[in-house]
């Protein structure tokens, strides 16, 4: 398993997610996202072996998609296409391939328009992301931090340091989380994958102050001190 979240900004969206696979008392790094012609973003959960599956097929969609018509597909065209994959995984794999599934994915259609789709466990299409979107063994805990620290006008730049300190968190409380962490940004400049330099240095400006936050501040609260 792992955790996995998705967060829409006033400029587009952030996702993130830890790179640990996790097989019983067995744990090793494996990279959970992908990047499809600078067009779309794969982010997921729970089995490597779906999520990889869904790439290869949406490669394959994708460029028999622009084949024929020569051109980026717009919104309804690259929903269509996210939906047929995953009715093509669907009729490949059986119920397996439907309930272990938990995806997010990010496309820029014609004009660049921003695309946000999420797949939950279970479900056969492709639906708008909320909000806010966590998935994995370590949902609860992303959730309630998410929920914490989230506020509507967030940009994508505020939101990188948020969701990696989060992504951080959650690894250490959860055996089947770990890291490296890794971000993907959308926004009108298009869609990418921050490097684990770009990640860390953005999580090293509020790690600190998250910190106190989380940690200090709840404990001077309950000693009735003040916390101006």
């Amino acid at each position: 398993m792992t955790v996995l979240i998705g967060l829409r900004c006033q400029d587009g969206a952030v996702l993130a997610c830890d790179s640990q696979e996790t097989r019983g008392n067995y744990f090793r790094f494996w990279p959970k996202v992908s990047l499809v012609e600078n067009r779309f973003a794969v982010l997921y959960a729970g089995s490597p072996t779906i999520g990889e599956a869904f790439t290869r097929h949406l490669v394959i969609a994708f460029h028999e998609l622009t084949k024929a018509n020569a051109d980026v597909p717009d919104k309804h065209r690259a929903i269509r296409l996210v939906d047929s994959v995953l009715l093509e995984l669907a009729r490949d794999g059986g119920e397996s391939a439907v309930k272990d599934r938990q995806l997010l994915v990010v496309g820029l259609a014609d004009n660049n328009e921003i695309c946000l789709w999420a797949i939950d466990a279970g479900e056969i299409y492709a639906r708008e992301m909320r909000t806010w979107e966590c998935y994995g063994s370590g949902i609860d805990a992303a959730e309630m931090m998410v929920k914490e620290f989230y506020f509507p006008e967030v940009s994508t730049r505020e939101a990188i340091p948020l969701l990696a300190y989060v992504i951080g968190v959650v690894s250490e409380m959860c055996l089947d989380c770990g890291e490296p962490i890794s971000v993907v940004v959308i926004n009108s400049q298009g869609i990418k994958q921050l490097s684990i330099q770009e990640v860390n240095s953005a999580l090293a400006r509020v790690k600190g102050p998250l910190e106190k936050v989380r940690k200090v501040l709840p404990k001077r609260i309950f000693k009735g001190e003040s916390v101006e």
